[in-house]
């Protein structure tokens, strides 16, 4: 059985722009002839909120799906079959990134564990709990602290961030800009207060 790709969409700034990526994403699996799974849900109230809502989702897909799935970020576009996700033997999977958190956001493989399960648990857990930072950081801080025993981790190929298999959008929305506004404000606070 192939794996599905799997992603979900809301536009909480108000407009289409997610609505308009999702659209394109399902066009570009239909093309592709890929199993897929883009739904429309209000998982939140701005950008970042919709951001940490991402484990949440993930794991209502792994309890309905009970097999292994790509999440790929809705505004991405896929450009060719993403074969190599079919043959995987391991928990979870993602592209890495030359960056202190190690691993890009866009694309992860979800494999079909209880090991998977309980990193889906507790990722969800501290994006639920969090205030400040998204689930990228949380996602990459359980990783690199080997925080679920035995977990099976791979790299994904580059190919699945900068094509020719997938390419990565990168949205401009309000609330996305507001956020790294705030962030970029926090960080020189708190260099500041360093010096």
């Amino acid at each position: 059985m192939k794996t599905a790709i799997v992603s979900f969409h809301c536009d909480p700034d108000g407009g289409d722009y997610y609505a308009a990526c999702a659209q394109q994403l399902t066009a570009d699996c239909r093309r592709l002839r890929l199993t897929h799974c883009i739904q429309a849900r209000p998982l939140g109230r701005d950008w970042i909120s919709a951001v940490r809502a991402k484990p949440t989702f993930l794991l209502e897909m792994y309890y309905s799906l009970r097999a292994p799935f790509l999440w790929v970020d809705v505004d991405n576009r896929i450009l060719s079959e993403p074969a190599e996700i079919d043959g995987l033997k391991c928990d979870w999977a993602s592209v890495q990134k030359d960056s202190e958190l190690g691993i890009w956001d866009a694309v992860h493989y979800v494999g079909a564990s209880a090991r998977t399960e309980a990193l889906l648990q507790e990722w969800k857990i501290r994006c639920d709990a969090e205030t400040v930072v998204g689930s990228h950081s949380l996602l990459a801080r359980l990783l690199q602290t080997a925080a679920i025993p035995g977990l099976h981790f791979q790299y994904l190929p580059q190919s699945y961030i900068h094509g020719p298999v997938i390419t990565i959008g990168l949205a401009g929305t309000p609330s996305k800009a507001a956020y790294f506004d705030q962030r970029r404000h926090r960080e020189g606070a708190a260099g500041a207060a360093l010096r």
